[in-house]
């Protein structure tokens, strides 16, 4: 993740490191507190920053890190309700973090045995200390995709969410500004934000919304055949054109498109013919390549691959 002329970069075994942006060279590196190695980066590991803030998960924790020297602002992690629990990004004053619950047993005369559907309820934290700050089950987003790309997004002082409908809320406080019911719902999603629409990307369904007011202004619709279907991943937008990978669960593979932001058109897709390249492997060269933030800017962030590292890195404090 790009923070200013930094690059902050996280492994697996909790080593985290800042690389300079013009050289590579190593400004700083260290081990989280704690840390479990994971050989399953799905399961937790993300970086995410907002201008000087940066907040780093690691499995179950979450930790504010200084980007100058690597230091420990705060910690914080999931609660002992929660089944599985997310890092979604950070804006600019709080970092906003994603638990997934099961919801209270049916009353009775239903069997309690009976599955019982995941509740998800988005909390905000401090950037300064780590505190929550508010909290929505309502208008909450969901899980986020295998490719990492996040359900929530905060720019300009408005946070968007994709849960059950697509969500703006008020940063400070989380007061819902508007709600669209009517955005197609899916078991996962994500959403990008361009200088005047919000994109999200939720299994067949790739659709712009208006940022004032969640007016749908264009849509896209993946095919299906048979028993295949085709789904949007690792959706993001950079400039004005919106950029998502299209697959389809058949053996005729994956392509990435290129989309207007404003009017959907189709500017070019690669390659032309769909290829035989598997969707998820294929997907991850278009997640987390960028995403649009604010009206006024747009701020390119990326991962980076573990780099070799000196020995007797010691632990972060």
């Amino acid at each position: 993740m790009r923070v200013a002329d930094s690059i902050i970069a996280a492994a697996l075994d909790g080593y985290l490191c800042a690389f300079a942006l013009t050289d590579g060279t190593v400004r700083w590196q260290g081990l989280l507190p704690d840390a479990i190695p994971d050989a399953d980066p799905l399961r937790g590991l993300y970086v995410a920053a907002y201008g000087d803030q940066v907040v780093v998960q690691h499995g179950i924790k979450c930790f504010g890190i200084d980007p100058l020297d690597g230091h420990i602002t705060w910690k914080g992690g999931r609660s002992v309700l929660s089944r599985r629990w997310w890092v979604l990004g950070v804006g600019q004053a709080n970092a906003y973090v994603l638990a997934q619950e099961d919801a209270p047993p049916p009353p009775p005369p239903a069997d309690p045995r009976l599955s019982r559907p995941p509740v998800f309820i988005t909390t905000a934290l401090s950037t300064w200390e780590g505190t929550p700050q508010w909290g929505t089950r309502d208008e909450s987003a969901i899980e986020p995709p295998w490719d990492g790309a996040p359900s929530l997004a905060e720019a300009d002082g408005v946070v968007y969410s994709y849960g059950r409908g697509l969500h703006a809320l008020d940063a400070a406080s989380g007061k819902p500004l508007w709600t669209n019911e009517d955005v197609p719902r899916h078991h996962v999603g994500a959403l990008a934000l361009g200088r005047e629409q919000v994109i999200v990307a939720a299994g067949g369904h790739l659709g712009a919304y208006h940022r004032d007011s969640g007016f749908p202004l264009w849509l896209e619709t993946g095919r299906r055949r048979d028993r295949y279907f085709e789904e949007f991943v690792g959706v993001c937008v950079i400039g004005d054109l919106v950029y998502a990978g299209r697959g389809e669960y058949n053996p005729t593979g994956f392509r990435l498109e290129a989309r207007a932001s404003e009017t959907g058109a189709l500017r070019w897709s690669w390659p032309a013919e769909s290829t035989t390249v598997r969707p998820d492997y294929a997907g991850a060269s278009v997640g987390r390549v960028t995403r649009s933030t604010s009206r006024r800017s747009t701020e390119c962030g990326a991962c980076v691959p573990q780099t070799a590292r000196s020995s007797g890195t010691s632990p972060i404090r």
